[in-house]
């Protein structure tokens, strides 16, 4: 009995095999281009299909809150509702997104008694360094906001080396 080769019938290829042989083609690009999105870090190397986590520290981001009233005094983050502004900010998958503003309004919807209070968030993230090779968490994402009225606000941030910044209004 002769050995055949899976694609070699004569009478042409089967539509699950046309389909397994595309899904398996995007596939293999996808890997390609997750791992260009990497080295060019503009994507967590542990998201979107993790195909470079081993490449690099698991950067962990971590959200936290400053009150900027009386200078940076950090605020205790599990007294506040992050799930709608981590879930807006597509769970910091993307590293140099912006912060929403569909996330900046939910997060004051979720936490209304943090309206009219300045605040500062600031993402940070563990990065591997080389030179001696060690792990070390810095600051990689800020946004601050300055309080115009009792529902009007200004932000400002700055993520890999951009800055942006605006107005929002909570009711419109």
């Amino acid at each position: 009995m002769p050995f055949k080769l899976p694609f070699s019938q004569s009478d042409g290829w089967p539509v699950h095999k046309i389909g397994f042989a595309l899904l398996l083609l995007l596939h293999s690009i996808w890997i390609v281009v997750h791992m260009n999105l990497v080295s060019r870090e503009l994507v967590n190397p542990w998201k979107l299909g993790g195909y470079a986590m081993y490449t690099t520290a698991n950067p962990r981001p971590k959200l936290q809150i400053f009150d900027m009233r009386f200078g940076p005094t950090p605020m205790d983050w599990a007294s506040y509702n992050d799930k709608g502004f981590f879930e807006e900010n597509y769970r910091y998958a993307f590293r140099c997104a912006q912060f929403s503003e569909k996330s900046m309004r939910r997060f004051f919807a979720d936490n209304s008694l943090l309206i009219g209070v300045p605040i500062q968030f600031v993402v940070w993230e563990k990065r591997l360094l080389r030179g001696p090779v060690r792990i070390e968490g810095a600051a990689h994402a800020l946004l601050a906001i300055r309080w115009m009225g009792s529902d009007e606000f200004q932000y400002a941030g700055q993520v890999c080396g951009q800055k942006y910044g605006g107005k929002i209004k909570l009711k419109q």
